[in-house]
This record gives C-alpha cells, sequence and structure tokens, in this order.
C-alpha cells in the first residue's frame, strides 16, 4: 500500500459602582454583591475563559488539567511524542519475546518499514492486538510464503486504525490465521490472529510496524521496555509480554490531518477520509490552498479506468474550497487512492507524487 488551545489569560478584572459609606469620620469602600475591594477598587470576581479552559480559584486552566506543546499529544494524563507510537508486546501475557530483526535491519527493514519489528514465534502462536482501534483490512487465504521478495505479495495480516492515522500491521499470519473481522472494534490485548510463514518470510514470525497514511512506519516504544531501553526493542534483549486485554474504546475511522497534503500546498479541515470510505457515497472535502492558485485538484485512482481521475475546484478570495466528491463503484474497486493538491489554472498540480493517501473500499 502507498500512498490548543492556549491558556487565555487571565481576564482583566471590570470595576464596579461602589458606594460609600462613612465610618469614624472615614470615606470607607462598600463593594457590591459579586465582587471585591483591592487596593481602593472593586473588582468582579468572575474570571472569563478560552476556549478548552474552565475557571478554578479564580483562574483559567486547561479544561482536562493537561496540556501537551507542539508535536505531543495526550494520551491518558501524558503527554508523548506524536511521531512515537507507544503500543504493548502484540503476545499474551506471560510470553517470552525474542526479536529477530529490529529497527534498521538489514534484511528487510528499510525504506517504508524502517521502524519494524519482527518476532520470532511458532506458527499457531495467538497475536493479539499492541494498540486498540478498529480493525481496517485482513487477508487469511495465502497457504504460500518464501525468504524472497517474489512472495511479498503472499502475507496474510491483520490492519488496525488506531483511530489517530496510524495503523498497526500485522504480517505473515498462518494460512486461516485472521480471527476478527473488518469493522470489529478491538482492545489490546485483544486475540487477532495467528502467527505463521506466509509472505515474504524466511521462518516463522511476526512482523509488526505502525504506519501513518502514507504506510511509512513510524517509532514504536513498547510499554514493557520503558524502564530497560526507553521502550526500544532490540535483538538479544529479554523481555515478556504484559499486554493484558482491557476494555475496547469508541474507535472511528480515521481522518486525515491537516497537514496531510501541505507538501502539496494544501491545508485540510476535518473529515477527509483517510481510511475507509463507502462507494457511492458523498463525501465533502474542505480546506485552504497555500499557494494563492485558483484552483484544488482532487484526484482519485481509478481501476476501472486504470488511471488517476482528476477533478478541480475553484477557490474563493482567501483560497478556501469546498466539494463534494464521490468514489463511483462502477470505477473504484480494490483500494481507493486519494491525492489533494494546489493546481495551476490547467488543473495541473505543482508537484507529482511519489506515494499518495490509501484508503479501504467499502
Amino acid at each position: 500500500m502507498f500512498l490548543r488551545f492556549p491558556i487565555s489569560p487571565k481576564a482583566a478584572m471590570f470595576s464596579t459602582v461602589a458606594g460609600l459609606s462613612l465610618a469614624s469620620g472615614c470615606a470607607q469602600l462598600v463593594c457590591g454583591e459579586g465582587t471585591t475591594e483591592g487596593d481602593g477598587v472593586c473588582s468582579a470576581e468572575i474570571v472569563r475563559c478560552g476556549p478548552g479552559t474552565v475557571a478554578s480559584g479564580g483562574e483559567c486552566v486547561i479544561e482536562n488539567q493537561k496540556q501537551c506543546g507542539d508535536d505531543t499529544v495526550l494520551r491518558g494524563d501524558d503527554c508523548v511524542s506524536a511521531a512515537k507510537q507507544y503500543v504493548h508486546a502484540p503476545f499474551e501475557p506471560g510470553s517470552i519475546l525474542t526479536v529477530s530483526q529490529g529497527y534498521h535491519g538489514y534484511y528487510s527493514h528499510s525504506g517504508s518499514s524502517t521502524y519494524a519489528v519482527d518476532f520470532s514465534a511458532d506458527e499457531g502462536t495467538t497475536v493479539v492486538a499492541a494498540r486498540g482501534g478498529v480493525v481496517l483490512a485482513t487477508r487469511s487465504d495465502s497457504d504460500h510464503g518464501c525468504p524472497d521478495t517474489s512472495c511479498a505479495d503472499e502475507a496474510n495480516y491483520v490492519v488496525i486504525d488506531h483511530g489517530d492515522a496510524t495503523f498497526g500491521n500485522y504480517f505473515h499470519l498462518e494460512y486461516d490465521g485472521v480471527d476478527v473481522e473488518i469493522g470489529e472494534v478491538v482492545a489490546a490485548g485483544h486475540p487477532i490472529g495467528r502467527s505463521g510463514n506466509t509472505g515474504y518470510s524466511s521462518g516463522p514470525h511476526l512482523h509488526l510496524q505502525v504506519e501513518d497514511v502514507f504506510n511509512q512506519s513510524l517509532p514504536m516504544r513498547f510499554e514493557e521496555l520503558m524502564d530497560e531501553s526507553e521502550g526500544v526493542p532490540s535483538v538479544g534483549l529479554p523481555w515478556v509480554s504484559e499486554n493484558t486485554e482491557g476494555d475496547s474504546e469508541d474507535t472511528t475511522w480515521s481522518s486525515c490531518p491537516a497537514d496531510t497534503f501541505a507538501h502539496m500546498g494544501v491545508g485540510l479541515d476535518d473529515g477527509v477520509p483517510c481510511s475507509m470510505v463507502q462507494t457511492d457515497t458523498p463525501y465533502t472535502i474542505s480546506g485552504q490552498v497555500y499557494s494563492g492558485s485558483g484552483l484544488v485538484q482532487v484526484s482519485r485512482w481509478a481501476y476501472g479506468l486504470y488511471d488517476w481521475q482528476y477533478e478541480c475546484f475553484e477557490l474563493d478570495d482567501d483560497g478556501n474550497f469546498s466539494a463534494e466528491i464521490e468514489w463511483d463503484s462502477n470505477i473504484h474497486y480494490d483500494d481507493a487512492w486519494l491525492m489533494i493538491a494546489a493546481a495551476d489554472e490547467w488543473c495541473w498540480s505543482y508537484q507529482s507524487w511519489a506515494v499518495s493517501v490509501w484508503n479501504s473500499l467499502q
């Protein structure tokens, strides 16, 4: 497959009308209800807070009590790197883990698979979700594998959409070795299949990687190894799975992050699909073009045409666009590749592309 709100500063206090009374021959400031006296001035007790914040003790604080900085996201009570993917071992609790190939492995972990991890595992070993999500894609009909790239398309697999535009990929499962269905919501630790030796494989093992929307692997940090090696696995490092199944959380299909097509001169609004699309169903795609051109190009690969289907839409005076598109089932099937780009007056994108966003068709 190719492919904070800032804390609003404490609001200015507003002066209120004050009454004066005489006490011991001196003027005394008397403040009205809901106000307090300070330095001879009556001020309102109410604090006005910005979006995502609430008033607490006369100050504005983040509503969830936690604000994360750039390039980090809130997971539980902690701010973690948005690039690093925090996962558990993909086997049942108590399993002793053996890594046969880690990051940057010479044999096959380069390019888009740079941050993949291979775990040695006997055929039929139960594989569990390293992180929860919704099952996006599966295959279980292959009974063939070999230590050669000619077998690369023969692997059985499960792909899990984590709901944040990252995807867990579990490869080389055995024949008929998938135990979940597309659309099923699973929690970390939930059994999803059984390891095997299908596809490009020199022996029974599980290949695990977490990808972005362009199918590029992302660095994983395993919770079991956080005290040992900052979560990074390596060949020869002994460890044991602690992946106990919890409750499934509501997860929806991922939308494209706002900067998905920034390299093509486009910023996105919420709602552009980056995981699953329904054929013959209208989708609104909107955002802004940065280049100042007059058009935005929306391109989808159509297997029925065996070519890209290009459409261009006009921008408003501020460079914004909104377009309604469909994946026509007569020409779109198997997969739904998507690219959005700034375009010139002839509907030519300013840059061609090597990878595009993959969506599964339903």
